[in-house]
C-alpha cells in the first residue's frame, strides 16, 4: 500500500485518537485500550513499509502518550470501575446500536410469527415449548394458579437454577456470534417464537394477564438481557461479514472485544433478573401493585440507561 493512501484510509481515525489524547483525564481505559492496540497496529505496519517516515514517528509518538496514560496505575480502580458503566459502557451500546436494532427486530418479527402459528395451529405450541411445560400449565390452571411453576421451589434453589439457565441462553445466544451473525438471529428466532406462541395459549385459556403479571415481574429484564446478548452476537458475528478495510481477522477481534464488553456490561441485569424470579415472583399475584411498579421502573431503567445514556454520551464526545 502506498503511504499516501494509508494516511488517507486513517486520517480521520488518527485525528479521533488525537482527540482522545487531549482528554486523557475524562476517558476510560477501556476506550484508551482500543484506541491503544490499534494504533500499535498502524504503528507495526507503518515501521515495516515507511521505517523513515514522518507518518512513523507521528503514530509512534501519539501511541506513547496513550501507553503511558494506562500503565501509570489508573486500571483497577473504583473509579475506573464506576467509570466503565457510567461511560464507557453506553458509549458502547451506542456503538453497537445497529446491531441491537437487528437484534430486537428479529426478536419482534419472531414473537409475531410465534402469536400467528400458535392462534392458527394450537398443537404447535406444544412442538415449540414442549408438552411437559404445557401440562404442566394446565395443571396450574385448573388449581386457579397460572403462574403455580414459581411456587414450587424453595426461593434460593429457585435463584440458582433461574440464574443458571438464563445465563446459559443468554451466552449461547451470544457465542454462536462466533459462526457469524447468522447462527444470532437463528437463536433468538428460536427463543422469541416460544414467547409468542405461549402468549397465545395463555390467552386462549383465559389467564394471560394473570400470568403476565408474573412473567413481566422478571421478564421485562430478563428478555431485555437477551436481546443485549444477541445484539453482542450479531456485532460479533458482523466482524466476520463485513470487515470493512480491516482485515477479516482483525475486525472479528475488534468486533469481539466490543462484544464481550458489552456482555460483562450487562451481566447485573441478568443476576437482578433471576433473583426477582426466584424469590419475588411467587408473590406477584399476592402484591400486584409492587410486580407493577417494578415493572415501571425496569422500563425507566432501560430507556434511561439503554436509550438516553448512550445518546447523551455521544453528544458528549462529540463536543
Amino acid at each position: 500500500m502506498q503511504e499516501a493512501v494509508f494516511i488517507r484510509r486513517n486520517r480521520n481515525k488518527w485525528l479521533e485518537y488525537e482527540h482522545l489524547a487531549s482528554m486523557l483525564s475524562s476517558v476510560g481505559a477501556d476506550r484508551l485500550l482500543v484506541a491503544y492496540e490499534d494504533l500499535c497496529a498502524d504503528l507495526a505496519y507503518s515501521s515495516t513499509h515507511y521505517p523513515t517516515s514522518n507518518i512513523t514517528m507521528y503514530l509512534n509518538s501519539l501511541s506513547l502518550t496513550l501507553h503511558n496514560e494506562i500503565y501509570k496505575g489508573r486500571m483497577g480502580s473504583w473509579t475506573q470501575f464506576k467509570r466503565f458503566f457510567t461511560h464507557s459502557m453506553p458509549e458502547l451500546v451506542y456503538k453497537c446500536r445497529t446491531a441491537l436494532f437487528i437484534s430486537i427486530a428479529i426478536s419482534l418479527i419472531s414473537t409475531l410469527i410465534g402469536v400467528f402459528s400458535a392462534w392458527i395451529d394450537p398443537d404447535y405450541v406444544r412442538l415449540i415449548v414442549g408438552s411437559g411445560y404445557i401440562d404442566m400449565t394446565l395443571d396450574n390452571i385448573a388449581e386457579g394458579n397460572p403462574a403455580g411453576v414459581y411456587a414450587d421451589t424453595p426461593p434460593l434453589e429457585m435463584f440458582l437454577m433461574i440464574l443458571y439457565n438464563n445465563v446459559r441462553v443468554s451466552f449461547m445466544v451470544f457465542a454462536v456470534g462466533v459462526l457469524t451473525s447468522i447462527f444470532v438471529g437463528y437463536m433468538l428466532f428460536n427463543n422469541f417464537v416460544m414467547v409468542g406462541c405461549l402468549s397465545v395459549f395463555l390467552f386462549q385459556h383465559g389467564v394471560l394477564g394473570d400470568f403476565s403479571l408474573a412473567m413481566w415481574f422478571h421478564g421485562t429484564l430478563e428478555l431485555t438481557a437477551i436481546l443485549i446478548f444477541g445484539g453482542a452476537g450479531i456485532h460479533m458475528g458482523n466482524g466476520w461479514l463485513f470487515p470493512g478495510t480491516y482485515g477479516r481477522l482483525r475486525s472479528f477481534t475488534n468486533a469481539a472485544r466490543d462484544a464481550v464488553m458489552l456482555v460483562l456490561g450487562t451481566m447485573p441485569m441478568i443476576v437482578v433478573a433471576a433473583m426477582i424470579e426466584g424469590f419475588f415472583t411467587r408473590a406477584a399475584g399476592r402484591y400486584p401493585a409492587i410486580a407493577v411498579a417494578t415493572m415501571i421502573a425496569s422500563v425507566a431503567y432501560i430507556v434511561f440507561y439503554y436509550i438516553y445514556l448512550p445518546v447523551k454520551r455521544h453528544r458528549e464526545q462529540a463536543h
